[in-house]
């Protein structure tokens, strides 16, 4: 996780760290759009706004890290457990899940390796051909090598984490969030560097932007009946 590039962007130490991911994690091919937000919270915080995408295959934006969890809490609530006692748990992802998720196999700079004449067909950002002053549709461009859209652009990403300094390294590491909290990828109004699998920023967890959304991962956990328990 991270990068030995000495010119990479963004906040924090970015040097390599050893990460292991023990869980096994599933992860939302696309950003959360407005679509997917307003069916399950009711509301459209994007109205009104600037530079808001047009469709209902947007990327929901204007949504704070406070009220990402929040659209978690209630995908958790609407989700009961199967015959067989397991239940499957939504959050956001991870800072390493993340990166792990962004580069698909990559250790290069992008997911596709270290060309930057090639992002314009993965993402949406500030010089590409098709630059835009919103976000797009979400899955508009292509993939990366796991089959997941928009990872260095079209909008930032909340991560689960609290900001620090270095890269959390270790097994299954985890920040506890604070005030600062990161988000990952690079967005329609951003340089292309700022776009690199292992570029981080933070924000105020209640801080809410059009250039910021998210996606959601999920795992599977057993749980226990409480006619088996002591």
């Amino acid at each position: 996780m991270g990068s030995s590039r000495e010119d990479e962007v963004g906040r924090g130490d970015h040097r390599t760290v050893d990460v292991s991911i023990t869980d096994s994690f599933w992860i939302m091919e696309t950003e959360v759009t407005q679509s997917h937000w307003k069916s399950l919270m009711g509301t459209t915080p994007w109205n009104g706004k600037e530079y808001v995408g047009l469709t209902s295959n947007s990327p929901a934006t204007y949504i704070s890290y406070d009220d990402a969890l929040r659209f978690c809490d209630a995908l958790n609530a609407s989700v009961k457990s199967d015959n067989n006692m397991r239940q499957i748990i939504f959050s956001l992802p991870t800072e390493a899940q993340w990166e792990y998720a962004c580069r698909a196999g990559s250790r290069a700079s992008y997911c596709f390796g270290d060309d930057v004449s090639s992002l314009s067909l993965y993402a949406v950002f500030e010089s590409s051909p098709d630059a835009h002053p919103s976000p797009l549709s979400v899955a508009s461009l292509k993939s990366n090598s796991w089959g997941l859209f928009d990872m260095h652009g079209n909008v930032s990403e909340w991560c689960a984490d609290g900001f620090i300094d270095s890269l959390p390294g270790g097994v299954d590491p985890i920040v506890a969030p604070e005030s600062r909290v990161v988000f990952r990828g690079g967005d329609f109004a951003a340089e292309s560097a700022y776009c690199r699998s292992s570029t981080r920023f933070y924000r105020g967890r209640r801080s809410s932007f059009a250039t910021i959304g998210f996606r959601v991962v999920a795992k599977v956990v057993t749980t226990e009946s409480h006619d088996n328990m002591d």
